[in-house]
């Protein structure tokens, strides 16, 4: 099943044979292109050396000769395993050769039954293509690789939290309204939002809690690039505990 791949505008989806012949530019002084598929081997190696696998992986290119790259990478550890279920950690990675954008790597959970992607606690990296990008590239996201476990361990007590957190329609609305004035919805994806809370198409998220409303939002942002979701969930966990008035793991402990 393809996992929460969110195709950037015009890209195309391709197989390791393409992604591995892709030209690489000639380095110049101010800019030093990597190739597409060293990204993806330097993240794979990195989580294999803190007994991370990847079990799926899908790969996208855009521009005439593939100058832009996007990946997605489905990662299962010993440590999340069963941790976060029903979640899985997934990273998404890009790559430019035409100066677009820099070296991007991002980490977030998907939730199973839907596909939503979330960026709540999330671990992110951007490296511009300067002269050191080989040299600290691999230290850069192995630094982030460590992160993960409880990155997601938290993530996942967050989402506990919301599953047990009842609600109802006048509380959702005026978290949807806000999640509108913060921009994390906009008018075009507002009614989605709301459609998804008011008829879910997963029983799961029939059950009236911050989790499903939570879920409803995301489910109006599928279709986003992910390199433009992280901001907008990040913001959407936080606006989530305020709305529905969600203990932290701190003060539940207490």
């Amino acid at each position: 099943m393809a996992i929460g791949f969110l195709m950037h505008c015009g890209a195309q989806e391709v197989d390791l044979d393409t992604l591995e012949a892709t030209p690489v530019p000639e380095a110049t002084a101010t800019h030093v292109p990597i190739p597409h598929v060293s990204l993806m081997r330097q993240t794979e190696r990195a989580l294999r050396a803190v007994d991370f696998e990847v079990i799926e992986q899908r790969h996208a290119l855009a521009g005439d000769n593939g100058e832009r790259y996007f990946g997605m990478l489905t990662l299962q550890g010993p440590e999340v395993s069963e941790a976060v279920s029903p979640y899985r950690v997934q990273c998404g990675l890009r790559n430019s050769h035409d100066k677009r954008f820099p070296v991007g790597w991002a980490l977030g959970a998907t939730v199973d039954v839907c596909d939503n992607l979330s960026f709540g606690g999330l671990i992110t990296l951007a490296r511009r293509h300067t002269v050191n990008l080989i040299r600290d590239l691999q230290n850069m996201i192995f630094g982030a690789v460590c992160d993960i476990p409880g990155m997601v361990n938290a993530q996942s007590a967050q989402f506990d939290r919301w599953l047990k957190c009842e609600t109802d329609g006048y509380q959702v609305e005026a978290y949807l309204v806000e999640a509108m004035r913060q921009r994390i919805l906009s008018p075009r994806t507002f009614p989605r939002a709301l459609k998804a809370w008011d008829k879910p198409e997963h029983t799961d998220f029939e059950p009236r809690t911050a989790w499903s409303a939570f879920n409803s939002v995301t489910e109006a942002l599928k279709g986003s690039n992910i390199f433009e979701l992280p901001s907008r969930t990040a913001a959407l966990h936080d606006l989530t505990d305020r709305i529905f008035e969600i203990p932290s793991a701190v003060s539940e402990e207490a």
